[in-house]
């Protein structure tokens, strides 16, 4: 599934009934697809639109923090200078220290 804000607003809503590993496959897929934009415009707004994505699965309880934790804190860490990964890394963290 290409990456778009459209696909990832339907796999948000229907995330809780979606499968964990599509949401896993999905989320992998959104952060290797941002990763390798070569416009840097396009490539910070996907970036913001993937933590934002993210941050919702997290906080709904739809995907586990140890599940994803390894792959999303390098796609933070990659994208530091973006504000929503360094709020995602931030989430990310408190969640884990919580668990």
């Amino acid at each position: 599934m290409d990456l778009s804000l459209h696909s990832m607003e339907v796999v948000n809503r229907l995330s809780s009934l979606l499968s964990r590993e599509f949401i896993l496959l999905y989320m992998h897929n959104c952060i290797t697809s941002s990763s390798i934009i070569t416009d840097r415009y396009l490539q910070s707004r996907t970036v913001r639109l993937v933590c934002v994505f993210l941050m919702s699965l997290l906080r709904n309880g739809r995907v586990g923090v140890e599940e994803c934790r390894v792959e999303v804190e390098g796609f933070c860490v990659e994208f530091s200078r973006i504000r929503e990964a360094a709020g995602l890394f931030k989430l990310i963290k408190s969640m884990s220290a919580d668990v």
